[in-house]
């Protein structure tokens, strides 16, 4: 009964995430990710881990080592000791739960359209190295010299506070704090996987995505068919936590023409806890990616960023 268990649990949570929307629309605003979590029902899977939230659920042991675990690895590179949010977003993402989508041409076209539907001025290449405030205004300074001023700041960045200098505003002590990330290296490999490496005859029997358990021993967390070249030969996409040995990738794949390895910190570290940063740094200072302390999605940052319009909104009406 596990899988049906395990569907149904997700779908709850999902439920209950979906009521943001209706809260949104109203105009209601959230100082934190915690209190957003609260109103939707979903404070206490911020605390427990995935696997606590599992065996809640009635799903425990082999299925969650062999199914919950590598889908975990695969979409954020960490296993079910992750919060158990994160683990029922993954679950959701592994189709347990509506479907995944992206934009044609690559989801960097969202932010684009974002940027010229709003109308926005937008400076590439340009670094910003800290805030001040004086009075009820802002000033960003920038790292060559330039600075402007605002009546309010919106950050968007993973490092958030810690990594700029601030003056005459003092974000709270839960948004300086350091925060590990999660490190993904992605390997992109034009080429034939060996089939004898996954115990196959032929490598046409690979399935089009590998999943891996919480094995020190396998060194990598998923292999996946992700294209086709122009001239028909397939491309695979490699997750791991290490970078990919020349030797590995003998050993992975019988041949192989084009390789390109990124490294990637991809995610916090998504550890249970009920500390998370606030949206709310200081009225007129905001920060959109305190939300990726709970979970780190496309959908939630937008929601995260919907939530700061609100804050925005209130402030500059009050």
């Amino acid at each position: 009964m596990a899988p049906l268990r395990l569907q149904g649990a997700v779908a709850r949570s999902v439920e209950q995430w979906n009521q943001i929307y209706e809260h949104l629309e109203r105009g209601t605003t959230f100082d934190s990710p915690s209190a957003l979590c609260a109103e939707l029902g979903l404070a206490d899977l911020l605390d427990k881990d995935g696997r606590q939230w599992l065996a809640r659920s009635g799903v425990r042991g082999r299925f969650v080592d062999q199914y919950a675990t590598p889908v975990g690895r695969i979409m954020y590179g960490q296993d079910v000791s992750m919060n158990a949010l994160a683990t029922a977003i993954a679950l959701a993402g592994a189709g347990l739960a509506g479907s995944l989508f992206s934009v044609g041409g690559g989801n960097r076209r969202v932010c684009e359209g974002l940027v010229r539907d709003a109308g926005a001025t937008l400076q590439t290449g340009t670094e910003v190295a800290g805030v001040s405030r004086a009075g009820p205004r802002f000033t960003v300074q920038l790292s060559d010299g330039r600075s402007a001023s605002h009546d309010v700041v919106v950050l968007a960045t993973p490092a958030g506070p810690a990594a700029l200098a601030f003056s005459g505003v003092e974000p709270p002590e839960s948004a300086l704090r350091t925060r590990p990330f999660q490190i993904t290296w992605a390997t992109f490999v034009q080429g034939t996987p060996r089939a004898e490496y996954f115990g196959l005859a032929r490598a046409s029997d690979l399935p089009d995505a590998v999943l891996t358990v919480e094995d020190g021993a396998i060194p990598f967390s998923s292999l996946g068919l992700v294209a086709t070249s122009r001239d028909g030969a397939l491309i695979y996409k490699l997750f791991s936590r290490e970078p990919v040995t020349e030797s590995l990738l003998d050993e992975l794949f019988c041949s192989r023409d084009v390789v390109e390895q990124i490294r990637w910190e991809a995610y916090p570290v998504l550890l249970p806890t009920s500390e998370l940063p606030p949206f709310r740094l200081a009225d007129g200072l905001y920060w959109v990616n305190a939300m990726e302390f709970a979970v780190s999605t496309m959908e939630t940052e937008a929601v995260a960023a919907r939530n700061v319009a609100n804050l925005v909104v209130a402030q500059l009406a009050s």
